[in-house]
C-alpha cells in the first residue's frame, strides 16, 4: 500500500534513527575491514540512502536505503543486482551484511 499524501510520502521515505545507527554500524565494519572505500548518506525525493563506494579496482558502487513507498532496498550499481525488503535489517541480511543484536554496540 503507497501512502496517500505528498506529506506521507515525505515522512515514510526518511530513514530512522535506528537505520542511520545500523548502518554506521555496517559502514564502519566494512570500513575497517577493507571491503568499503567511502559511505554517505544521499537524500533527495527518489529516496534517502547510503552510497557506497567499495575498495575494489572498479571502484564499484552500491546504495541501500528507503524508497518513498517505504520499501528498504539494496542495488549493486555494477550487476545491477536489486534486493527489497519492509526492514533495513531485512535487506542487510539478504545481502549478508547484517550485524548480530550480539554484535551491534
Amino acid at each position: 500500500m503507497f501512502p496517500a499524501s505528498k506529506e506521507a510520502l515525505s515522512t515514510a521515505g526518511r530513514l530512522t534513527r535506528a537505520d542511520l545507527l545500523l548502518m554506521r554500524r555496517v559502514s564502519m565494519q566494512m570500513v575497517v575491514g577493507g571491503l568499503w572505500q567511502s559511505a554517505y548518506r544521499a537524500a533527495d525525493g527518489s529516496c534517502d540512502c547510503f552510497e557506497i563506494e567499495r575498495t575494489d579496482e572498479r571502484r564499484s558502487a552500491l546504495s541501500i536505503g528507503l524508497l518513498p513507498t517505504g520499501r528498504y532496498f539494496y542495488m549493486d550499481h555494477r550487476t545491477g543486482e536489486v534486493r527489497l525488503a519492509g526492514t533495513l535489517s531485512e535487506v542487510l541480511d539478504q545481502v549478508g551484511l547484517y550485524l548480530p543484536a550480539d554484535e551491534v554496540r
